[in-house]
């Protein structure tokens, strides 16, 4: 199946905006080069639009690569053109200890995530991302479970997650809701999440009102927050400027 992946950071404050600039036209024009046209199916770049959130600070930048598999991706992560842009472009200018990403197989059009590493930062971040069908906006969440969660546990998460769409207050505030479990493909930036949930909404008021909605936040007392490892969530709210962009 088709993989995606998803990379996250912040840049340093002393950042010019010349150099954003350069990083980002070097992203986009990743695709193009010799070596990586057959293998990068697409890329996408969104910027922090600064959605403030009280888990921490947002990501300045986040791209989002498609393959067509799973071995593309390892392709991809140790090509020396994609290993040469991240020493040119994205690590002097990073903050340090600012990166997370994920890799997921891709259900139809749209993110269904499974694998999630963490770094050592919260970030909530607001990205563009492309779903199927309208312009919207998307939440990402993906955490790590506490090392005694049980197996009923996590299944009673899971299938707390899955149900809030039908609920008779959300049902009219959430498009689609995606839960994915990890696959466990290791990375040496950090351990992998347990669990990513993501959610579509019609437009960014939508992700507001579902953020403080009782029933969202009754799922994350009674059914996360118990047993998900302190520290270990990140998030990324995306608004959808045009159908198939980001």
């Amino acid at each position: 199946p088709a993989v995606r992946h998803i990379v996250f950071f912040r840049l340093k404050a002393d950042t010019t905006t010349e150099q954003k600039e350069q990083l980002v036209e070097a992203m986009r024009g990743m695709p193009a080069g010799e070596g990586l046209k057959d293998i990068v199916k697409a890329l996408r770049v969104g910027e922090d639009l600064g959605i403030p959130h009280p888990s921490g600070p947002n990501a300045s930048i986040a791209v989002m690569v498609d393959f067509e598999s799973q071995e593309g991706y390892e392709a991809y992560a140790k090509h020396p053109e994609h290993i040469k842009f991240f020493e040119s472009f994205i690590k002097p200018i990073m903050e340090p200890g600012s990166r997370n990403a994920t890799q997921a197989f891709l259900a139809h059009a749209l993110l269904l995530f499974a694998q999630c590493f963490v770094g050592s930062a919260d970030l909530d971040i607001l990205l563009r991302i492309a779903i199927a069908g309208d312009v919207g906006s998307a939440d990402i969440v993906f955490f790590r479970l506490k090392a005694d969660t049980t197996a009923e546990q996590k299944e009673q998460l899971v299938e707390a997650l899955r149900g809030m769409p039908a609920g008779e207050d959300l049902k009219d505030i959430i498009k689609a809701l995606r839960v994915g479990e990890d696959l466990g493909i290791p990375h040496p930036s950090g351990p992998n999440a347990s669990i990513a949930v993501m959610v579509d909404f019609e437009s960014q008021e939508g992700y507001e009102a579902y953020a403080k909605h009782p029933e969202h936040v009754k799922v994350i007392e009674s059914f996360i927050k118990p047993i998900m490892e302190p520290g270990s969530r990140n998030a990324t709210q995306f608004n959808i400027p045009e159908v198939g962009q980001v």
